[in-house]
């Protein structure tokens, strides 16, 4: 399995079967993203480059309180 699948499995092991309800914006970081529920779960998920938040490509995934 590559990078890009992996990426991929792990998108789809934690978004499946959510929505996505708001477009959000960090001034501070100048990174976008959006907010996703399903039931009583909801995530904050940013747009970054890689891992590291390094820029767009990579999904960071935040269980939101």
């Amino acid at each position: 399995m590559d990078k890009a699948e992996y990426e991929a499995d792990q998108i789809l092991e934690k978004l499946i079967g959510f929505k996505i309800t708001e477009a959000i914006y960090s001034s501070e970081t100048e990174s976008f993203g959006f907010k996703a529920i399903k039931g009583k779960k909801q995530y904050i998920v940013w747009v970054d480059r890689d891992p590291e938040g390094n820029g767009c490509g990579h999904l960071n995934i935040e269980e939101s309180k």
